[in-house]
Parts: C-alpha cells; sequence; structure tokens
C-alpha cells in the first residue's frame, strides 16, 4: 500500500500520468514495510535523449514503490550529479521508490543510463522503466544492484504494481537475476566505482548492460556485462524512464550522474 505523500519545495509526486490505457512480472525482497509512510522528496535530474548536462536538471515526479514508517529521502542535484540521502532521524531501511523527468516522453520502448558514482551503507541503486502512476496505483519495471550479503555483482530485474497483494507484502514480482562477479569480482573484491549502466525494453524484451569505467562500453548481448529477459506480455504498457533507488539506511547516500533516457520508437 502507498501511503500519504507531502509535496515540499517544488518537488512532484506521482500520479497524473494518462496515456492511453493499453495492456497492463516477479522479485525478491528483504522486508515487508509498513504502510501510511511519509516520504519527502526535493528532486531535480536531467534527461535527454543524447547525453547528461551539467546544467540545472528539470524538477522530477517521485513514485514511492514501497515505504517504511514515516522515514524521509531527499533527492537533489550536486552539480552533475543526483544525491539521493536518507534522513538521519530515520528508523527503517525498506522504503524504495523511482523518479522521472515529469516532462519525460511516454513510451513503450524505452532505454534509460546512469553512472553510479558512490554509495554507503546498503543503498541501493537502480534504472526505472516503464514508471507509470494510476492514482494510487504505481508501476515500474526495475534493474537493480544486488545488496544481499554484500554480493553487490548481482543484478536482479523486477516487475512492481502496488494494486497486488503477495505473501511478502511486497508488491513485486521478480523477472531475472545476474550474477556478474565475472567482471566486477567477489563481494569483498568488487571493481571501483564507478560504474555505467543502462537498460532497454522493446516490447517484452528487456536487456540490461553494466561495466566498470575502467573498460570501454560493451555491446549488447555481451553476457560478461548483462542479459536479456523475457516479460510477461502484463509488462507492456506506456510509461516513463527513469531511476531507482532504495533501502537506505539512516544517513545512507547514493550518488548517481549520466542521467540518460530515450525514446526507442524514434
Amino acid at each position: 500500500m502507498v501511503g500519504a505523500l507531502t509535496v515540499v519545495a517544488g518537488a512532484s509526486f506521482g500520479c497524473e500520468q494518462r496515456p492511453a490505457d493499453p495492456p497492463a512480472t516477479k522479485a525478491a525482497s528483504q522486508a515487508t514495510t509498513a504502510p501510511e509512510p511519509l516520504v519527502t522528496a526535493i528532486a531535480r535530474l536531467v534527461s535527454t535523449t543524447r547525453q547528461a548536462r551539467s546544467a540545472e536538471a528539470p524538477q522530477a515526479r517521485v513514485y514511492p514503490l514501497t515505504t517504511d514508517g514515516h522515514d524521509r529521502f531527499v533527492v537533489r542535484p550536486e552539480g552533475a550529479d543526483t544525491l539521493v540521502q536518507a534522513a538521519s532521524a530515520n528508523t527503517g531501511g525498506n522504503t524504495r521508490l523511482v523518479w522521472v523527468p515529469p516532462a519525460g516522453e511516454v513510451s513503450v520502448d524505452q532505454q534509460v543510463c546512469a553512472t553510479w558514482d558512490a554509495w554507503s551503507g546498503l543503498a541501493q541503486p537502480g534504472l526505472a522503466l516503464r514508471v507509470r502512476g494510476d492514482g494510487w496505483r504505481v508501476r515500474a519495471i526495475t534493474v537493480t544492484g544486488n545488496i544481499v550479503w554484500g554480493a553487490r555483482f548481482g543484478f536482479n530485474v523486477h516487475q512492481w504494481d502496488t494494486s497486488i497483494h503477495t505473501k511478502s507484502g511486497v508488491p513485486v514480482v521478480y523477472a531475472g537475476g545476474a550474477d556478474l562477479s565475472r567482471t566486477f569480482g567477489p563481494a569483498n573484491g568488487l571493481v571501483a566505482l564507478p560504474w555505467h549502466i543502462c537498460a532497454r525494453v522493446q516490447g517484452r524484451l528487456l536487456d540490461f548492460k553494466v561495466w566498470p569505467s575502467s573498460r570501454a562500453e560493451p555491446k549488447w548481448g555481451d553476457t560478461r556485462y548483462g542479459r536479456r529477459f523475457e516479460l510477461s506480455a502484463t509488462a507492456v504498457y506506456p510509461g516513463r524512464a527513469g531511476w531507482y533507488a532504495g533501502h537506505l539506511r539512516p544517513g545512507d547516500r547514493l550518488l548517481i550522474s549520466d542521467q540518460v533516457t530515450k525514446n526507442l520508437a524514434h
């Protein structure tokens, strides 16, 4: 369930995506979350179909996927980067949110990229595709870095829909995962950040690739750096491309840059 939200400092919260309603897959999660939370976000970010710019970014629309008590988060620009930070007074660590450019194109086939520059604690970065809000219902497809047991060489794909009920209490279905330890090393010897990551959806197919800044960008389909997954038919619907952050505990930070979205229909 998505709890009540407060809008502050010009930030906007999801709900009025209203493109035509075509047809509307699977997720592991660490814990359930409490209802009726409060998420506070101040967000600006870069969205362009060519390259991220260091100029002042447009405002973002934030959508909570899960919330934890009254925990608060800030999403704001810091030069060319976007900072996501959990308030020091927070008490939990199970809030998950996505954000998109409010003026971003609504499409079915799309691509999104970012650079993960730094994180602390259990901060979980990710990409979001087909983000769509209809009233209190939020849907999204996410590609996220694993945080369980420090195995950040793992990557997972999930389909979110806050209107569904699951045994875990988390409104998500797991769609697949990839172990990229061959490229990124073991949990106690990870390749240093920054890491670059891109994901795209075309119909039911989702591809992602991720690579360290010390290496050249790989081609799509290179299994050393990514994977392809087939989603269910219910995962095909129009939405906006954006970014994900989750599991930040009190004071945790996440810094990302090079935020780029693209409509693949063009």
